[in-house]
Order: C-alpha cells, then structure tokens, then sequence
C-alpha cells in the first residue's frame, strides 16, 4: 500500500468542565464515528459534577480500546489557562498525525473523523483546518454557521467556527504550542490563538466547507460573559490585537487596521474613565 493511501490516525482532545449532562451525546457522537482510526484523550478540568462517573459509565457500556482519562491538575483562576493546561496535558498522549479537538457540550457528525481525514490528504500541504457548525439549542433548532471573509486592514484575524471545528497536524501544533499556550492574555482562549498564529503562517486558511460539527448554546457559558460591545467585549479585543503584534508578528511588519485604532481609543479613552 502506498504511503498516500494509508488511512491517517486521528487523536481527538476532548476538554470537560461540569458538563456531565452533555458527556453521553459527545461520546456517542466519536463511538459511532464511520472511520474508526481514531484515540479519545478526554480531560476533565477538576469537575464538580459527576462527570467522571459518567465517563467510567460510558466506558463500562461501550468498548472503546484507544480511550484515555486524565485530569487536569494546574488548575489557576483563569478559565482559558485552565483549558490550555488541559489541552498540553492531553497532547502528550496523542499518537495521531491529525488532532481535532471537541468541547464536552458539542458533538460531531458520523461523518467528522472521515472528512476531516480526507481533507488532509487533498490538501497535502494544509496543516490546520476547521469546519463549519451548527449553532445547536435543540433537536428543533439548528443554525448554520457562515465564515465571514474580511481584510486584515478592517479587523486582522479571521472569522473561524467554534474550537470544536478545528483539526490541525500533530507536528505543526507542536512547533508553534510555546506560543499560543503562553500564559498572558487571559480572556483569549486557545482557539483563537490557535487559529490566529495558522493565519499568519499560512497567509489564509483553508477550511472544510461542511457542517460537521454541533455546537451547543449555552446562556451560562464563557463568552456571554463578552457580550458585544461591553466593556469585557472591548477589553478581550485588546488582548487579541497584543497578542497578534506582540506575539505572533513580534519583529514582523504589523498589520495596521482599522479595528486596532478603534479598540485602543475606546480602551484609553472611555473603559479607564468608566472605571
């Protein structure tokens, strides 16, 4: 068999906080995968349910052999440092070419592993992709998601679907990890820098152009907390535009936008009054 048609291992990290409610759907949604060349890295962020016992309840029901538990145990006072923490740790344990990533309260279609696989094998030379969702708050309402193309002169990162969509290749991941797992920034999480440091190594991004993927609407989730043009809105947005000049271009010509003068005058301007 020649080296190209060898079926590509995926490994999927799988990050749970207190979503035990969840866990079922997300797990039966990787079980009845239609490729089965794939290993489960589940890690729990310390959670206060009983998640865990789910898991051992779904794994006693269920003979999934390429499964591994952990927990994460650098737990901070920041939920986006806590869920980095839980992404290397699961790493380590990877054995895939491919990684793809699902939060615990989303689910994948049958079809994920076999596409995202094949996506990478039509596009040799693509190390991160993602595909698209639907925006999920019940069995009766479903929306699809679209990816908003934009100039880097207006806003200079790009509109990307929800962590749960993004795949990438185990050894590009690993050589830029130092840099969108530093610990600064703490109101931007690892898709975002994941797929903000693809975008300027690559120059675009070229993404799966099919719903795969579940997303679940949560009113108690991470970002209602940054509703739009809130103050939190408009501090994390600050973040975003040091993180990509600071970080990702350092002695790189920086991207001079719209976007970044407006944040910056809003910052300086009417937040530090507000406050």
């Amino acid at each position: 068999m020649r080296k190209s048609q060898i079926n590509k291992k995926v490994s999927v990290i799988v990050v749970n906080y207190n979503n035990a409610k969840y866990l079922y759907r997300c797990l039966n949604s990787l079980n009845n995968q239609t490729n089965k060349n794939f290993e489960i890295i589940f890690v729990d962020d310390n959670s206060t349910d009983n998640s865990i016992q789910k898991v051992k309840d779904f794994l006693s029901k269920n003979n999934i052999k390429k499964f591994k538990l952990l927990i994460n145990k650098k737990k901070t006072k920041f939920g986006s440092y806590n869920q980095i923490n839980c992404i290397l740790a699961g790493l380590k344990f990877c054995k895939g070419e491919i990684i793809s990533f699902i939060d615990s309260d989303d689910f994948f279609k049958n079809s994920k592993i076999q596409e995202v696989i094949n996506f990478f094998k039509e596009n040799k030379k693509t190390s991160i992709t993602f595909d698209l969702s639907y925006k999920y708050y019940n069995k009766k309402k479903k929306i699809k998601s679209k990816i908003n193309q934009r100039s880097k002169n207006l806003i200079p990162w790009p509109s990307f679907s929800s962590q749960s969509c993004i795949s990438v290749k185990k050894k590009y991941l690993k050589n830029i990890i130092k840099i969108i797992t530093i610990k600064k920034y703490p109101d931007l999480w690892f898709d975002f820098r994941l797929v903000s440091k693809g975008f300027y190594d690559f120059g675009k991004l070229y993404y799966l152009n099919k719903h795969l993927t579940f997303y679940q609407q949560n009113i108690k989730g991470e970002s209602k907390k940054f509703l739009k043009f809130s103050s939190k809105w408009w501090i994390r947005r600050r973040e975003a535009h040091n993180y990509i000049n600071k970080e990702i271009l350092k002695n790189r010509k920086r991207v001079i936008s719209v976007d970044y003068y407006l944040t910056n005058l809003i910052n300086l301007f009417f937040i530090k009054n507000a406050k």
